[in-house]
């Protein structure tokens, strides 16, 4: 077994709004030009109704635009993928979603995504981490992807299916029950390498966990506390920081970990 991973911040940076600049400029330019032409700057009395007019409702409406403009998306950088944060829930884009990925400049970083999105990341304000530390974790996530490449048989053996939390919890049991006299079909170390490989969706990842639950001493659930502190899969993380912490019963320790992995919030 290697070493007990350090805990690791995953690194904090910003990409433009979802809101071009350009398109409030050119909204707010128009609404300058329009007052300008058909309304009397002076007068007091026009400026106050103009506000409650069709006209002052699209007012309105460029500066919330504005404001939309000059609000950054918020980016975690993770093992696997990126949590990427605006108005709404973040979402998780994962190494293998990105088409292609190249530098601009000396700071920044732009992405093109499977789903043509393109994302053009920068420093954050507080500073910290370059945005080049994303094509190094993307690297490290593809030089992760041959040696930890599932076969058929391992996710039938991981995946839930239709199975209970209990069910799930028992049927991984039974892959690393030491009470065996013969080497079972995954054993210790395959496990591990299947729980710290980022190019395997997360629910298999737990699964590989909860198999190694016999083995759990306290540096092995250190370990697993050390990878859900880079996951930016928010299930993943509930799932491992809950088998991470020691259980006087270890069935229930299992079954926790999967029920805090179905019970987290995806986003």
């Amino acid at each position: 077994m290697s070493a007990t991973p350090s805990r690791i911040d995953n690194p904090l940076l910003t990409a433009s709004s979802r809101v071009p600049a350009w398109a409030a400029l050119m909204v707010a330019t128009l609404l300058i030009a329009v007052r300008v032409a058909f309304f009397d700057l002076f007068d007091v009395d026009v400026r106050a109704r103009s506000l409650l007019t069709p006209f002052g409702a699209a007012w309105w409406f460029c500066v919330a635009l504005v404001v939309l403009a000059a609000v950054p998306r918020r980016i975690e950088v993770g093992a696997e993928g990126l949590r990427i944060g605006w108005l709404l829930p973040p979402r998780l884009v994962r190494y293998e979603e990105i088409v292609r990925a190249a530098p601009v400049g000396e700071h920044d970083v732009v992405l093109e995504l499977s789903d043509g999105d393109s994302v053009r990341i920068h420093r954050s304000i507080l500073g910290g981490e370059k945005p080049h530390v994303v094509l190094s974790r993307l690297w490290q996530a593809l030089a992760a992807g041959p040696g930890g490449r599932l076969e058929e048989h391992e996710r039938d053996l991981l995946a839930r299916g239709g199975r209970s939390a209990q069910d799930w919890a028992e049927g991984l049991k039974s892959l690393g029950d030491r009470s065996r006299g013969y080497r079972g079909p995954l054993d210790e170390e395959r496990l591990w390498a299947i729980v710290e490989n980022p190019t395997v969706i997360g629910e298999l990842r737990l699964a590989a966990a909860v198999a190694c639950a016999p083995w759990l001493d306290e540096a092995r659930r250190a370990r697993l506390r050390a990878i859900a502190e880079t996951t930016v899969d928010e299930k993943l993380r509930a799932g491992l920081e809950k088998l991470g912490k020691r259980d006087e019963e270890e069935a229930v320790d299992r079954q926790r970990a999967l029920e805090a992995f179905e019970a987290a919030d995806p986003s």
